[in-house]
């Protein structure tokens, strides 16, 4: 009878733990996404576009010097992704799967945009980080 009782408390334990790990881990899912900026992979590794009401008017490093403005939205659901270019009246379409758990700061995931592959990870629960076609983007949740 001992045996029993200590085999349900670690289940339930355990099923505690993977639903803690479901509600806690930051996912792609279900969240619309903001750009905040995005600079070239390769050296020089200048920001190419920020968002407008980023303020870099305090950067030294020249990083900035030949970004542009721009409102990127990016919507996340059900493996589909849709990025809204605000300024340019753009639109992109692409999907998105996850494919391996790092630690607790959330899944990798593949991702395809206008038939560019790339990859995205979930650094915080408020930074989606993107690497596509050259270029690294940083969102963050709306």
């Amino acid at each position: 009878m001992r045996k029993i009782k200590k085999i349900i408390i670690k289940v339930l334990i355990a099923m505690l733990g993977i639903v803690l790990l479901l509600i806690f881990v930051p996912r792609i899912d279900n969240r619309t996404w903001i750009l905040f900026t995005a600079q070239q992979a390769d050296a020089p590794y200048f920001i190419v576009v920020h968002h407008p009401e980023y303020d870099f008017s305090n950067d030294k490093s020249g990083l900035f010097e030949f970004s542009e403005p721009i409102e990127l939205i990016c919507e996340a659901k059900n493996g589909k992704l849709i990025l809204t270019d605000k300024t340019n009246g753009e639109t992109y379409e692409g999907s998105y799967k996850a494919h391996r758990l790092i630690g607790r700061s959330g899944p990798s995931y593949s991702i395809i945009i206008d038939g560019v592959e790339g990859k995205a990870n979930i650094s915080s629960y408020r930074t989606l980080f993107v690497s596509i076609g050259g270029y690294y983007l940083n969102f963050e949740i709306d």
